[in-house]
C-alpha cells in the first residue's frame, strides 16, 4: 500500500509539473503563496496573463486537488505505526486533514483570484497566504515527525 501510494504521489506530481512547473511562478512559487499581499499577487497573476500562462495556472490548481489527496494518503501511511494508539493515529489525521484543508483552501482562494480578480482583496490575500503558511508549516511537522519515527524504529532495531 505505501508503495502505491508513493508511486501514485510521484506520477501526480509530474503530471502536475508537467502542466505548471513549479519555477514557471513569476518570482518563485513558495514566495508568491506567502506573499501576504494582495498587490504582489495582482502583479504576479498579471505577469502569467501576460505571459499567456494563467489558463496552464488554473489548469494546474485545479489538477493540485488530485495531488493533495494523493498526498495526504501517503501521509498518513508514513505517520502511523501498527503500535500508535487510537489517540495518536487521531491526532496524525488531524494534522493530515489540516495540511490537506489548509491547501485545499488556498487552491480554492486562487482559482477564485483568477476567476475574478476583483475579489482579490488585502483580506483575502491575508487568507490566502495564512491558508499556504499552514500548509507549509504542516508539512515541515509531518516531515519532522517521519523522521524522527523513522530514526527511532532504526535506533531500536
Amino acid at each position: 500500500m505505501l508503495r502505491a501510494s508513493l508511486f501514485s504521489t510521484i506520477l501526480v506530481f509530474l503530471g502536475l509539473q508537467a502542466l505548471f512547473p513549479s519555477d514557471a511562478y513569476p518570482g518563485g512559487l513558495v514566495a508568491g503563496q506567502l506573499a501576504f499581499s494582495a498587490e504582489a499577487l495582482e502583479t504576479q497573476l498579471a505577469v502569467l496573463a501576460a505571459e499567456g500562462r494563467l489558463t496552464a495556472f488554473a489548469l494546474a490548481q485545479r489538477f493540485d486537488f488530485l495531488f493533495i489527496a494523493s498526498y495526504s494518503a501517503l501521509l498518513f501511511l508514513l505517520l502511523r505505526t501498527p503500535q500508535d494508539s487510537s489517540a495518536r493515529r487521531l491526532a496524525l489525521w488531524l494534522l493530515v486533514v489540516a495540511v490537506a484543508l489548509s491547501d485545499g483552501l488556498e487552491n480554492a482562494f486562487m482559482l477564485g483570484f483568477i476567476e475574478a480578480p476583483d475579489t482579490l482583496t488585502g483580506g483575502r490575500a491575508l487568507a490566502y497566504s495564512t491558508f499556504a503558511a499552514g500548509k507549509w508549516a504542516g508539512l515541515a511537522l509531518a516531515a519532522v515527525l517521519i523522521a524522527l519515527r523513522r530514526r527511532s524504529a532504526t535506533l531500536s532495531s
